[in-house]
């Protein structure tokens, strides 16, 4: 069936070396042409497309940040001895009752920190110290009237005059509860 289409032929066929050489020849003055006439002149060439074309893209945006770590949610058991409004028996008993015991403040002469703020005249500060304070410290009253100071140690030396105290660290913590 296929025996009809095959050509056997015995001549070889033989390419001209002339033809081949113009061919080729042809060839690259077109390719020459076809790169020199560009590079000769550039004010014909697509500038938009050029720049478009040479332009480098914009930096791919930053990574996303790292998840937060997750944290198991720290469960508190509540414990209340309230039930209905009253007071019930606890169901476990502790083993061991430690006794918890304050040390006593060291007396430390000196003034130890103060109460800032909300100090505007001489009663203040006195009111201040009676309940524990060891010093006070003066602030906004000085923006309004700079003397503000001044006169509050000057109401402190009247007062502690007119009750013939000694020394101001006398009325440190003298509040009576009751």
């Amino acid at each position: 069936m296929f025996d009809q289409m095959i050509v056997s032929c015995t001549r070889k066929h033989r390419r001209n070396p002339w033809a081949y050489f113009i061919s080729m020849t042809i060839q690259i003055l077109v390719i020459g042409v076809m790169i020199l006439v560009p590079l000769l002149y550039t004010e014909a060439l697509p500038t938009q497309a050029f720049v478009s074309w040479v332009a480098a893209p914009p930096p791919p945006p930053p990574p996303p940040p790292p998840p937060a770590p997750k944290v198991a949610p720290r469960v508190v058991k509540k414990v209340s001895l309230m039930e209905a409004g009253k007071l019930r028996a606890p169901s476990k008993i502790p083993e061991r009752i430690a006794i918890i015991r304050e040390e006593e403040m060291p007396n430390m002469p000196g003034v130890v920190g103060g109460v800032p703020g909300g100090i505007a005249s001489g009663q203040d500060a006195l009111e201040f110290m009676v309940a524990g304070a060891r010093a006070v410290q003066v602030g906004t009253a000085t923006f309004v009237k700079p003397s503000a100071a001044v006169r509050i140690v000057d109401e402190i030396r009247n007062y502690c005059a007119g009750k013939k105290i000694e020394r101001v660290e006398q009325l440190v913590g003298t509040l009576q509860a009751g």
